[in-house]
Order: C-alpha cells, then structure tokens, then sequence
C-alpha cells in the first residue's frame, strides 16, 4: 500500500511538472505563430490535453479484443468531454482566484469574451449531442461520419486560427522552461 501511494504521488508531481512545461511551450509557440491567446488556448493548448484521453479511446476502441474493453473506449469518448468541463470550470475559477495578487490587476473581473465563449460551447454542444444520438441508431455509413466530426473540428481550428477576435496578449510570459537562458525566447 505505501509503494501504491509514493508511485500515486510521484505520479501526480510528474504530471504537474509536465503541465508547467507544456503549457509554457504551447504559450511560445503561439507566440511564435503570432496567434491570440484565445487562439492559443482553444487550439493548441486543448489539443495538446486531449491526446491523452484520445490515445485511452483510440487503445480500447482499435486494439480491445472483447465488447468490454471496446466498451471502455466508447465510454471515455462519451464520459471524458462531461468531465473535463465539468472539472476545467471549477478548475480554472479557483486558480484565477488564487492568482488574483500575481496577475497584479486593480480588479478582480475575470475578462472573457461572454459572447465568443458561449458561441463555441453551443457549437460544440451541438456537435455533442448529434454524436450521441448517432450512438443511439445504427446505419451502414455511420463509421464514415467521423470524417464528418473531423472535417467540423478543422473548420473550427481554421475560424479560430485565421479569426481577429483573439484576445489580445495581457501580460509578458515566462521564459521558455527548456532554454530559460535564450534572450530571444523570454
């Protein structure tokens, strides 16, 4: 039991440790990229968290042997995008909460594009609900609709790439955690 709560640990300091540098990797590569934070964040960043997630419904789904282990990926493809928002909201609160001294700020609004922000969650939702009803019927062409799915997330990475509604760039970032001594990186 000691050995299954230091590897728990161990674990959860490794993925944190991991997150500070990808996430100081993805704010500079945006940078690089010339895009906005919002860009940044609902492209690269939300990419980048969802492989994991994605490789555990991929695994279960493509290389499970029985109806069970494909069950698995089915329900992380359903049950993951539930959590995650569900989670990412408290999340995202309580660390701008916590942060509301370092941000160094006169006021504590949060600044959000209300309308940009509720116009993608209704897209998405949208997206969400069709999938799941589609789960619910069988059809001969179903399997091909994730072609369909993919072709509406590129066209929404493309919107959000090319978009000039990105928000604007509030404060200088960190150094690049991989070459904090590099002049032109930080």
């Amino acid at each position: 039991m000691l050995l299954t709560l230091a590897l728990f640990f161990l674990s959860a300091i490794t993925i944190y440790l991991s997150c500070e540098y990808f996430v100081n990797g993805i704010e500079w590569c945006g940078r690089h990229m010339n895009l906005g934070a919002t860009a940044v964040g609902t492209v690269l960043a939300a990419f980048g968290t969802a492989l994991p997630e994605t490789a555990v419904t991929f695994t279960a789904v493509v290389f499970g042997s029985t109806p069970e282990q494909k069950d698995i990926g089915v329900g992380a493809a359903m049950g993951g995008p539930l959590v995650l928002a569900t989670v990412a909201y408290g999340v995202v609160g309580f660390a701008l909460w916590m942060n509301r001294r370092k941000l160094n700020r006169g006021d504590s609004v949060i600044r959000v594009d209300h309308k940009g922000l509720a116009k993608d969650q209704l897209a998405f939702l949208a997206v969400f609900v069709v999938k799941v009803g589609l789960g619910l019927v069988a059809f001969a062409i179903k399997p091909w609709l994730g072609i369909l799915f993919l072709a509406t997330y590129g066209l929404y990475v493309w919107r959000e790439i090319v978009s000039a509604d990105t928000a604007p760039e509030e404060e200088e970032l960190e150094p690049l955690k991989l070459r904090p001594k590099n002049a032109s990186m930080g």
